[in-house]
């Protein structure tokens, strides 16, 4: 088997329409299996308003925070919720309070991980079928369906670190923008833990 440099992988050899295309039906997908799909089996099986798992602590604590009574971490959260709070009050106060707009929401940045997963694997693997299955597998995991639809930490957290390391990829790859894009990437791996 020969090796291949990262400078000489590229994504299937095509044009900047098939780029389009190709970046289109990864979003849908992923999309489809990230987010939609794990909130309507929630909402089918009327789990999507009721706090499950250990979300009703960050769901308290949100509640809590955006009616204006402070942060109160109400004695179980023990790790950091902060990003997660500050990212999730604005849907909180606008959908008053609505649990299943803020588990939507925590799916759509769950996608947002799928995706930058799904870029990853096209940087290493250099072929776009295979960088999205990888991606696909993630959302079709047995994990990913009952997290992505709940006010947990995984899913953001998820989202960040993979964001962390593509960032840190451009910047292996970009000398000129190295210090800066491995510097972000730190920064965003310490945000997602």
């Amino acid at each position: 088997m020969t090796s291949v440099s990262p400078s000489e992988r590229r994504p299937d050899a095509g044009d900047r329409a098939s780029d389009g295309v190709w970046w289109l039906v990864a979003t849908l997908l992923l999309l489809v299996l990230g987010a939609v799909l794990p909130l309507a089996i929630a909402w089918r099986g009327g789990a999507i308003s009721i706090p499950r798992s250990d979300d009703w602590s960050y769901l308290t604590t949100l509640f809590r925070w955006t009616d204006g009574r402070g942060l109160d971490f109400n004695r179980w959260v023990s790790m950091t919720l902060v990003g997660q709070l500050v990212i999730a009050a604005p849907v909180a106060l606008v959908a008053h309070h609505s649990i299943a707009a803020v588990r939507t929401e925590v799916a759509l940045i769950g996608v947002g991980g799928l995706l930058a997963t799904y870029w990853l694997g096209l940087q290493v693997i250099g072929r776009r079928g295979p960088a999205l299955l990888v991606a696909a597998t993630i959302a079709l995991g047995p994990l990913w369906g009952p997290l992505a639809a709940t006010y947990m930490t995984d899913v953001p957290t998820f989202t960040v670190q993979t964001l962390a390391a593509a960032i840190a990829v451009v910047g292996l790859r970009r000398p000129e923008r190295r210090t800066v894009a491995l510097l972000t990437a730190v920064a965003l791996g310490f945000v997602g833990i």
